[in-house]
């Protein structure tokens, strides 16, 4: 696969380069079997993976019902990729795929040691999340205080179905967990992962930037292109290929700072208002 993906037809958030960065990692791995967890229809990730690697075996996990019968429905025609509500209890899987979803789970670390008993030995995950402490959680907050006290000055979206293309999913989570870099290697080394490579998504994205930005395909371009090269707390979204290792530490349930009390809480109003 080619490695120099033409970003200049990206989006502002690097929906393309997410997907070539996943691709990449699975024609280095070759593995068998694939889980891709959390991976609402099917229809931004898992669908393309699939379509990449038809030989591949793709189980797409998705915990909302209804969103699992729509991605079966809407990806019928791929004959390598099963959806469910739970993998299948006895399977182990090559690759784990867990895109921008560690960040919506209550718990990471017993999340990620779910994981870590679901892959072979030896066996590799793909991982994406957003930096807690990045531009585009900035904006988030910023949307949110806007939704909750100026509405008319940010109009209330429709989110509660999928929309015609069936991208979005229906079930509906807020962000629960904001990380910085730091604590991500902690979270990933208690879990037993090693990091093997990274790469940064983008620089900037979110209300009002991303429209400006995806207006001039050079600032496209240089949003997707600097983060490559920027420090991770620059970046605000990391792209992670970990491998299993041998041993863990079991941690405990981390208490959640101020911060993070109140980013939960503007998360949540956000869904709501969404």
């Amino acid at each position: 696969m080619n490695k120099d993906l033409k970003l200049i037809s990206d989006d502002s958030y690097g929906t393309q380069k997410r997907v070539h960065f996943v691709c990449e990692k699975i024609a280095e791995e070759s593995p068998n079997i694939i889980m891709d967890i959390g991976c609402g229809t099917g229809m931004l990730l898992t669908r393309d993976v699939a379509k990449a690697f038809p030989k591949i075996t793709i189980h797409g996990v998705e915990s909302d019902l209804t969103t699992v019968e729509y991605a079966k429905k809407a990806n019928g025609d791929i004959s390598n990729m099963t959806f469910f509500e739970e993998a299948p209890k006895e399977q182990k899987y090559d690759m784990i795929i867990a895109s921008e979803v560690l960040e919506h789970v209550d718990d990471p670390n017993a999340f990620l040691q779910y994981l870590y008993s679901k892959l072979n030995p030896g066996g590799s995950l793909l991982i994406t999340v957003p930096n807690g402490y990045g531009i585009f959680e900035f904006l988030s907050s910023v949307e949110t205080i806007l939704r909750i006290f100026y509405r008319f000055f940010v109009p209330k979206q429709k989110s509660n179905m999928p929309q015609t293309e069936g991208l979005m999913t229906l079930a509906i989570s807020p962000h629960l967990n904001f990380f910085s870099f730091r604590r991500l290697k902690r979270i990933f080394s208690e879990s037993g992962f090693r990091i093997e490579s990274y790469r940064g998504r983008m620089i900037a994205c979110g209300i009002f930037v991303s429209p400006m930005i995806q207006k001039f395909s050079a600032l496209t371009r240089l949003n997707l292109t600097l983060a490559d090269t920027m420090p991770p707390a620059a970046v605000s979204d990391w792209m992670f290929l970990l491998r299993k290792g041998e041993k863990r530490v079991i941690a405990a349930k981390p208490r959640h700072s101020l911060y993070t009390a109140i980013k939960r809480q503007l998360s949540v109003k956000l869904t709501q208002q969404g």
